[in-house]
């Protein structure tokens, strides 16, 4: 892996991933079934949803940029989220290690086949590109929150806005992610009915008891997700995902 690669974290192209494969076998002709693409990348797509523990959706906010424009706006972008992750929350704080930065996808996400592997109705985008992260340390909670924040305010051009959330629920060895659905039970409706007021609401009437740095930093991270309107949350069908989404993006039912 080069030494830019491993800047950014791994980088997910299959497409190119198939091509290389198929150029080693002398055929220079050689077609790959879109059957193979898509089942390679579902494949590919399934082990990151079980290696990580949450994943963020984003789009390109501008519609006056070409679509091959967009890499030279996400790549800058990928830096930036990195340098968040580089920094820990509390340095001399031995019991808290710093965050792995995240893997950013270079092509933007099959969303049908997401949508297959969760059993969820996200709409369809050609545009919508992905990072996966581990969500479980004091620092991974600072830095996500931060992560979130960064996508609608960075000054390097246009800003890729996120437009979907993704928390794995199942996850029993992630203590920040075992504060979530305590927080969301306080409503009487758990995961419908929701909008920015009632998400708003419950992050700032918990009341804290004791000093739990993670707990609060969890906290923090639903107000970030309610003011930068992701307030509905939905449960996937499959494999106990939390999906926190605008509800524009999830197609009605």
């Amino acid at each position: 892996m080069t030494r830019k690669l491993k800047r950014f974290g791994e980088v997910l192209n299959v497409e190119s991933f198939v091509a290389r494969y198929g150029s080693k076998l002398g055929r220079k002709d050689l077609k790959i079934p879109s059957e193979i693409i898509g089942a390679t990348t579902m494949d590919q797509y399934s082990n990151y949803l079980k290696k990580y523990n949450c994943f963020v959706l984003l789009r390109l906010q501008s519609r006056q940029f070409q679509v091959t424009d967009r890499d030279l706006f996400w790549k800058p972008f990928c830096d930036e989220v990195h340098a968040l992750y580089r920094e820990p929350a509390k340095p001399i704080d031995w019991r808290f290690t710093t965050a792995p930065s995240p893997i950013f996808f270079r092509t933007p996400l099959n969303i049908p086949l997401l949508n297959k592997l969760l059993g969820t109705s996200l709409r369809d985008a050609p545009d919508l590109f992905c990072s996966f992260q581990h969500f479980s340390s004091l620092d991974s909670a600072t830095a996500l929150c931060k992560y979130i924040e960064l996508a609608g305010s960075t000054n390097i051009g246009p800003t890729f806005e996120p437009v979907v959330v993704g928390v794995n629920l199942a996850d029993p060895e992630s203590v920040a992610i075992s504060h979530i659905q305590p927080l969301l039970e306080e409503s009487s409706q758990m995961y419908q009915d929701f909008n920015y007021e009632k998400l708003l609401e419950i992050a700032k009437r918990t009341h804290l008891k004791g000093s739990d740095p993670i707990k609060t930093q969890v906290k923090k991270l639903l107000e970030t997700l309610a003011e930068s309107k992701l307030s509905v949350p939905c449960l996937t069908k499959r494999h106990q995902w939390l999906l926190f989404t605008s509800g524009s993006r999830l197609e009605s039912t």
